[in-house]
């Protein structure tokens, strides 16, 4: 195992993709420090009950922005770095200006049906969750154009603008206007108020964004040529990518959804913690994926298929060993992180264990779901995605009912499972690479090879 580490560490100072991937890490680590302090405020000053409720509200905008995003953010990952590579600069303004009007007139559309859905439905009640998901409905455009503008800053290299803006930026206004509230008088630091903040938030995130990348726009590529639009082949590609996007955003939130849904905000609350502590388990994972994705189209298009095998064989020993040891740190530190939000949390310490298993398996699977969606394989992943995500709503209904938030948690690690074993089996035929750590271990090659 020692051997394994060291080469995997050789490789790591060596690559111009994991300086990136460390830039990304880096930030998530940062940003994650200043999100558990967001966490752990909202928690204890506010409660369980609120910290719920909050939670439930974000995790409806975190979902809706990718389906009124109509896919053109995982599209334009795709397409952006291709249109560089090929100096097509008419169909790169022009992907770039129909993602941008359509996603705003998609998600302005939903904001207003759900408006008017939740004040003219008599059986909907006024409480604070439906007031909460309300005001979630009115951040939409503006979540939908952040998840727009991050993977398009990815996918010209504007790795800071992609993960610092939103990783610092939001959880530390959302610090400092949770602390401004708690001085107010009682009852002003509530669900929908809190959520609000929360759109707040997210303005500067995405004026930062849109400057860094139309600078970039503007000083790499030529503005002469007039932009061409190639919306059906776009949307042909975007609507695979957006199914397989939403059905593993929805593989992360069913539980979360279903615990409000069957159970209560505070069980939410209790939940919520345990995912929050378990989530820099799925760090390494998401910092290595943004730098390895567009590398994914290139490398493909290029058609050098010993290149993209070792960068694949490479990218596993990058994803498991880092998060192996956060794995264990969490596993060691689990009672110690859950009394930061209350002695009310420390019930979500075996969730909590379950849900980091569940990332370690993401992580010694491989890249499997963006090497597909990269090689022009989504409608793969899609398939797969929308069975398991059935599939992970029925286990998750059962396994509430039954064990409550520890089913919650064993439904996604199962789930987790079998869509990742389901996905390496199809890498393997589609591509002829095995990305997991255990196949890279079993037929580890010259020890000497680089990505």
């Amino acid at each position: 195992m020692l051997r394994y580490v060291l080469i995997f560490l050789r490789r790591w100072s060596r690559s111009i993709a994991a300086r990136g991937a460390s830039l990304v890490f880096g930030t998530r680590v940062m940003g994650a420090g200043l999100s558990l302090v967001v966490h752990v405020l909202l928690a204890r000053w506010a409660g369980p009950t609120v910290y719920g409720t909050y939670s439930y509200a974000i995790a409806w905008v975190s979902t809706l922005s990718i389906a009124v995003s109509l896919g053109f953010p995982e599209a334009s990952l795709r397409f952006i770095p291709t249109y560089i590579q090929t100096e097509s600069w008419g169909a790169l303004h022009g992907i770039v200006q129909r993602s941008e009007r359509l996603i705003l007139l998609a998600s302005v559309a939903v904001s207003l049906l759900a408006t008017a859905g939740i004040w003219g439905l008599p059986f909907i009640p006024s409480s604070p969750t439906t007031q909460a998901i309300l005001i979630a409905f009115w951040a939409l455009p503006l979540s939908a154009l952040v998840r727009y503008y991050s993977e398009a800053c990815r996918a010209v290299d504007q790795i800071a603008a992609a993960y610092a803006a939103p990783r610092l930026l939001r959880p530390g206004i959302m610090i400092v206007g949770i602390m401004a509230m708690a001085g107010l008088p009682s009852g002003v630091l509530s669900g929908p108020a809190v959520t609000a903040l929360f759109g707040v938030a997210l303005l500067p995130i995405l004026a930062v964004q849109w400057i860094s990348f139309h600078h970039h726009l503007a000083a790499n590529v030529p503005t002469g040529p007039v932009a061409k639009f190639e919306t059906r082949r776009w949307l042909h590609v975007a609507f695979p990518l957006l199914l397989v996007t939403g059905f593993t955003t929805l593989l992360r939130k069913t539980d979360l959804f279903l615990v409000g849904w069957m159970l209560d905000m505070r069980a939410t609350g209790v939940y919520q913690s345990a995912m929050t502590v378990a989530a820099p388990t799925g760090f390494v994972i998401s910092a290595i994926n943004a730098v390895a994705a567009p590398r994914f189209a290139r490398l493909h298009a290029n058609n050098d298929e010993e290149i993209f095998r070792r960068f694949v064989h490479t990218l596993a020993h990058w994803l498991f060993w880092p998060t192996l040891g956060v794995s264990i740190i969490i596993a060691i530190g689990a009672p110690y992180f859950l009394q930061l939000f209350g002695s009310e949390f420390e019930q979500a310490r075996l969730p909590l264990m379950i849900l980091t298993f569940s990332h370690l398996i993401n992580a010694g699977s491989g890249s499997v779901g963006y090497l597909l969606n990269m090689t022009g394989h989504h409608m793969d992943s899609a398939r797969v995605y929308g069975i398991t995500t059935i599939l992970h709503v029925g286990l998750s209904v059962i396994a509430i009912h039954v064990l409550g938030l520890t089913g919650a948690a064993i439904a996604t690690a199962f789930t987790a499972l079998i869509w990742n074993t389901w996905l390496h089996v199809i890498v393997q035929k589609r591509l002829q690479v095995s990305p997991s750590i255990l196949s890279v271990l079993i037929s580890l090659g010259d020890p000497s090879s680089d990505a």
